[in-house]
């Protein structure tokens, strides 16, 4: 922090014990600088002092302390809320930014959080976010032939990726949200539509929307990548697929076979 005066120190490795004078007394600290302080480096000299003003000395020997504990001491819960962005590095709570409830609780593959990690993030490698950092891409839509490949048009209000959505609420009737209105992937997460399934479509809503979001990445890339073409029947015959995959831990899934989603969609999802 202060490579200058660092520089200027005749004890390089001291420590903040050897150059304290005496306690509570307004200027207590003896740096040992080498020369004379120019008055151009007084206020390098001043900021050290604030910096070091606030430590307590004591005569105890030296130990570690957990500082992301009141108590000082290490234990797995305090490192958790760190990790998980809970509190700061100074320990004090830390407002709420990133939605950690609607990606990392979720039971569905690891890979598929990644990438919902990264899309609320907005740096999913869309052709908008790709030309900004650098790239000359065609912007247009390879799903619909039109309009910027952002993240909110690629998701939500291209005409295809609308017609996937719709055709997955369709048994919700008029009460269907329109996809071309959201106004981002976690707003439409947080406000997805409630439904009245069975206990298995119950399960099978809840994951829906992120089923029916990578499954239109997927089928982007394959799009892109290996010239693949796609109707939006196939697509939602795959979002169905992952759904049913992503439930292979499930008690609910027993007794049930995959062909209940596809002839049986509209009875799980209203339960009748």
């Amino acid at each position: 922090m202060f490579p200058r005066l660092f520089a200027l120190s005749t004890h390089k490795e001291g420590s903040v014990f050897e150059f304290s004078i005496a306690q509570n007394i307004r200027d207590r600290w003896q740096f040992n600088f080498r020369r004379q302080i120019l008055e151009r480096e007084q206020p390098l000299v001043e900021s050290l002092k604030q910096c070091v003003e606030d430590y307590h000395i004591s005569t105890d020997n030296d130990g570690w302390a957990w500082k992301w504990d009141k108590g000082g001491v290490f234990t797995v819960r305090s490192m958790y809320k760190v990790i998980n962005h809970e509190v700061t590095m100074t320990g004090q709570p830390r407002p709420a930014s990133f939605p950690c409830d609607l990606v990392w609780q979720l039971k569905i593959p690891l890979k598929t959080k990644l990438f919902f990690w990264g899309l609320m993030l907005g740096r999913t490698q869309t052709v908008e976010n790709l030309n900004r950092i650098g790239m000359q891409l065609d912007v247009r839509c390879k799903l619909c032939g039109g309009g910027l490949e952002s993240i909110l048009h690629l998701f939500f209000h291209c005409s295809f990726a609308a017609a996937v959505w719709e055709e997955t609420m369709h048994p919700l009737g008029n009460a269907q949200p329109d996809p071309r209105l959201a106004s981002g992937v976690q707003e439409w997460l947080r406000n997805w539509p409630v439904a009245t399934p069975t206990p298995l479509g119950e399960k099978i809503w809840k994951l829906t929307p992120y089923a029916v979001i990578w499954t239109i990445w997927k089928k982007r890339n394959e799009w892109i990548f290996r010239g693949r073409t796609c109707s939006v029947q196939r697509v939602c015959m795959e979002v169905r697929w992952y759904l049913w995959y992503w439930m292979a831990g499930s008690v609910l899934r027993r007794n049930h076979h995959f062909n209940e989603l596809i002839q049986g969609w509209a009875f799980h999802i209203t339960g009748g």
